[in-house]
């Protein structure tokens, strides 16, 4: 994205996304240079925080992913799985936050 003082005027180039499992689900941007996805393997669906021009990170698996949703911060990540639970990233991994939902977004 190109800004200009600070506000978006328009699209940049394409950057692809190296995603390493059998296939993307679903992606979102976590703050304004990271990009984070969650994709299946034949271990699990895995989530990835790809800093854009950076090494990618792994974030973990989260069992039944189907959607993810960004915030402001990799903290800020939610996972909605399949039975409806959102999952939130900790400290020690993918943890539940106790809320389910049919439909996951942000809102700005």
């Amino acid at each position: 994205m190109v800004r200009r003082d600070g506000v978006p005027t328009e699209l940049g180039p394409l950057v692809d996304l190296p995603v390493p499992s059998d296939g993307p689900i679903d992606a979102t941007w976590v703050d304004d240079r990271t990009v984070a996805t969650i994709a299946s393997s034949p271990t699990g669906n895995f989530v990835t925080a790809f800093p854009l021009g950076g090494p990618a990170e792994s974030l973990g698996r989260v069992e039944d992913g189907r959607r993810i949703v960004g915030g402001n911060g990799i903290n800020q990540i939610r996972v909605l799985t399949t039975d409806g639970t959102i999952f939130q990233l900790r400290d020690s991994g993918w943890q539940s936050t106790g809320i389910s939902a049919d439909v996951l977004a942000t809102q700005q």
